[in-house]
Order: structure tokens, then C-alpha cells, then sequence
């Protein structure tokens, strides 16, 4: 891993260009990673303002180094009733 100088940290919603750093920070976190296709797929239970990240540095072409989010899910209880609940990941 390159060497950082940087002492800025920034939490913000990822833009479509994080995805793809989103998606290596979790392959690299979790050696049994879904892949490319699977990660594309999973991302669409993710809503809009669901998710986090945080950039290593304040400017364009910054590194994620850090993402939480939730996903969209239902959850079925006594009664077979089913409610929305969040997911939470990461």
C-alpha cells in the first residue's frame, strides 16, 4: 500500500465513481467476496442515501478507505406478517 501524507479524512455519499473502491474495499475485507456481477446486483437493494464512505484526502480521485450502508430488506414475523428493516453492512 502506497505511503499517505495525508492527515484528511472525508465522510460523505458516494458518487457513482466510489462504487468500483467500494467494491474493492469489501473484496479486500473479505476474501470470500461475491464478485463483480453478484456486487452489481446486491448494490441495487441499497437505497439512494444508504451508504457512506470515507475518503483518504478531500479532493477528486481520492481513495475510499472506509464504507457503511444498509440495504432495503423485509422481514417476515410471528403471523406471517412482513415488515421493511434495514440491513446494516459493513
Amino acid at each position: 500500500m502506497p505511503q499517505s501524507d495525508s492527515v484528511t479524512v472525508t465522510l460523505c455519499s458516494p458518487t457513482e465513481d466510489d462504487w468500483p473502491g467500494m467494491f474493492l474495499l469489501a473484496a479486500a475485507s473479505f476474501t470470500d467476496f461475491i464478485g463483480p456481477e453478484s456486487a452489481t446486483a446486491w448494490r441495487t437493494l441499497v437505497p439512494t442515501d444508504g451508504a457512506v464512505v470515507v475518503r483518504d484526502g478531500a479532493g477528486p480521485g481520492s481513495e475510499v478507505v472506509g464504507m457503511a450502508l444498509y440495504m432495503d430488506l423485509r422481514l417476515t414475523v410471528p403471523g406471517e406478517v412482513v415488515l421493511p428493516t434495514a440491513g446494516l453492512s459493513f
